[in-house]
């Protein structure tokens, strides 16, 4: 609201004060055109982000939670049956995680990372 009355301001700036109080009327229209046609700005953005909404999606999609510890690891990863990652940890695609391997929580092993045996991160 503050910007559409600073450009209502450079609009009207040779305007007497009290020319513009006599026509508050107008004065509000112009108020109401302008945050009309920002809302309209905003909606015609929209649509991109339905589109980023169903990436998001798709991606969460792709990680599943790991039953020993309750933390997050992309389908592509391979993990042995031994490793503990904790809950708010999460491994990304294509990781290799040896035996015996504690992921902490909190860590992010990003895309390809391979983590050896008997390894403790985070």
């Amino acid at each position: 609201m503050a910007i559409h009355l600073c450009k209502l301001a450079l609009l009207r700036s040779f305007t007497p004060i009290p020319h513009l109080i006599s026509n508050f009327p107008l004065l509000l229209a112009v108020i109401v055109s302008l945050h009309a046609r920002s809302k309209e700005h905003h909606l015609q953005e929209a649509p991109l982000g339905v589109v980023l909404e169903d990436d998001a999606n798709r991606n969460h999609q792709e990680f599943q939670k790991w039953p020993n510890g309750g933390g997050m690891f992309h389908k592509t990863a391979c993990i042995e049956s031994t490793a503990l990652i904790e809950i708010g940890a999460v491994v990304h695609s294509e990781c290799v995680i040896r035996s015996k391997v504690h992921i902490g929580s909190g860590t992010i092993v990003g895309p390809a990372v391979k983590i050896g045996e008997s390894t403790k991160v985070g």
